[in-house]
C-alpha cells in the first residue's frame, strides 16, 4: 500500500478508549499512528490510563490527550527524515462528545474536573497541528488495542491494523 499522497508523506492517527475496563475501573487507550489510511499501522500503543475517568467522554479525552503527544512526535521524526507535514495531522475518533470537547471551549465549564494537561490536544487543533474527525466504531482501527473483540470484528479490523486488505 502507498502512503504517499501528491504533497508526499501523509500521517493520520486512531484513538480509542475503553471505559473502566480494568478492575480497578480505569480505562485503557489505544492509538495507532499510519502513513496514510490505507496502510497499516506504523506505531501502537495500548496503555492503561493513570486516571479514574469519570464518564467514556472523559476516558476518549484522556486518550486523544495521548494521541495528540504521539502526533506531534512523529510529524518530528517525519520532518527529520524529509517528510515535514504541510496539512494537520487527522485523528480519527469515534466519540462525538469528546469531539465537541476539544472544538469548542463552551463545554470548559462542564469539564473542570479534567486535568488541565489534558487539554494538549485542545491548544495542538488550534494551531493546526492536528485536526480531529468522527470515524465509526466499527472502522476505529485503534479498538483492537483497547479490548477484547468478537471474531468478526477482529477480522475486520486486523487489516487496517497491519496493512492488508480485507481479502487477505
Amino acid at each position: 500500500m502507498s502512503f504517499h499522497s501528491n504533497d508526499g508523506v501523509v500521517l493520520c492517527a486512531t484513538s480509542d478508549a475503553s471505559y473502566a475496563s480494568h478492575v480497578d475501573c480505569k480505562s485503557h487507550s489505544g492509538i495507532t499512528l499510519h502513513l496514510g489510511r490505507q496502510s497499516g499501522s506504523f506505531h501502537s500503543v495500548s496503555k492503561k490510563q493513570s486516571i479514574t475517568a469519570l464518564s467514556s467522554t472523559e476516558a476518549e479525552f484522556v486518550a486523544t490527550t495521548e494521541a495528540a503527544k504521539e502526533i506531534i512526535w512523529a510529524r518530528l521524526l517525519l520532518y527529520d527524515f524529509g517528510f515535514p507535514q504541510t496539512q494537520p495531522t487527522v485523528l480519527y475518533e469515534d466519540n462525538q462528545s469528546t469531539i465537541k470537547l476539544i472544538g469548542d471551549e463552551s463545554y470548559h465549564a462542564k469539564t473542570k474536573h479534567i486535568d488541565v494537561r489534558f487539554h494538549f490536544i485542545r491548544e495542538h487543533c488550534m494551531n493546526g497541528d492536528i485536526t480531529v474527525e468522527y470515524l465509526d466504531t466499527k472502522n476505529m482501527t485503534s479498538d483492537i488495542l483497547t479490548k477484547a473483540l468478537g471474531c468478526g470484528e477482529f477480522l475486520h479490523l486486523r487489516p487496517s491494523l497491519l496493512g492488508r486488505t480485507n481479502s487477505t
